[in-house]
């Protein structure tokens, strides 16, 4: 983790007796629910469930699910065949074993 994305801890607790996170989304007006997926993009990690992302900010699962979703929604009739996220579904396809294990969960 570089030092832009550093996360400190204050002394003092909060009201609910855990420390404050300290960094670069403290202080915004925005949900805790938006800054921790703030922070999960910031350390490269999937927006909604914080495994390692392969882009756009998700990892394969919630990226696949964001292509059907987005296609159903503007009402695409033809499916992208050559996009990002069907060819890394090939890959994993291929070899399971390799990418369970580089998205950290072994099996």
């Amino acid at each position: 983790m570089n030092a832009k994305h550093a996360i400190q801890l204050k002394e003092t607790t909060s009201r609910r007796g855990r420390p404050e996170i300290v960094d670069e989304f403290t202080h915004l007006p925005v949900s805790r629910q938006r800054k921790w997926q703030l922070r999960q993009m910031a350390k490269g990690a999937c927006r909604i469930c914080g495994h390692p992302a392969i882009s756009g900010g998700y990892c394969l699962t919630h990226l696949v699910h964001e292509r059907e979703y987005s296609a159903e929604r503007f009402g695409c009739k033809r499916a992208n065949l050559n996009c990002k996220s069907r060819q890394m579904e090939k890959l994993v396809e291929a070899n399971p074993l390799q990418w369970a294990t580089m998205a950290g969960n072994p099996t």
